[in-house]
Formats: C-alpha cells, sequence, structure tokens
C-alpha cells in the first residue's frame, strides 16, 4: 500500500476515518448519489477544518501536531 493512502487509512494519522468512512458507506449504500450523502460530507469537513485547526495550533505552540486528546476520540 502507498504510503500517503496508509496514512490516509491509519486512525492515528488521520483522526477524520469514521467521517470519511461513513461517508464512503454512504455512497456505496446510494448509488453514489452525493446528494444523499452530503450530511456525512459536510461532517467529514467540519472534522478536517477542526483538526487542521488544532494542528496549527499545537505547531504554533512548539508542540508535535500529532494530538493524542485527538487521537483517542
Amino acid at each position: 500500500m502507498a504510503d500517503g493512502l496508509r496514512r490516509f487509512k491509519d486512525q492515528g494519522t488521520n483522526p477524520c476515518l469514521k467521517e470519511s468512512k461513513a461517508s464512503m458507506k454512504c455512497l456505496d449504500e446510494n448509488n453514489y448519489d452525493k446528494n444523499k450523502c452530503a450530511m456525512y460530507f459536510e461532517a467529514y469537513k467540519e472534522c478536517k477544518k477542526s483538526w487542521n485547526e488544532r494542528k496549527a495550533a499545537r505547531r504554533r505552540q512548539g508542540l508535535p501536531p500529532n494530538d493524542p486528546e485527538m487521537q483517542s476520540s
């Protein structure tokens, strides 16, 4: 598996994995009708936004971006 794909599928490096999987499952179950899955896409988008904000804040504080608190949620 390519390194980028491995990182995407790893909860430790992708704290939004649950949201990502839910959106893909929705697409599978709804014949890839994106309109029916908008709620899942929005949840993923919000998760990524929140995570990116936390990563940036941690970097500004001189901390590593992988927040253990975020990984456990």
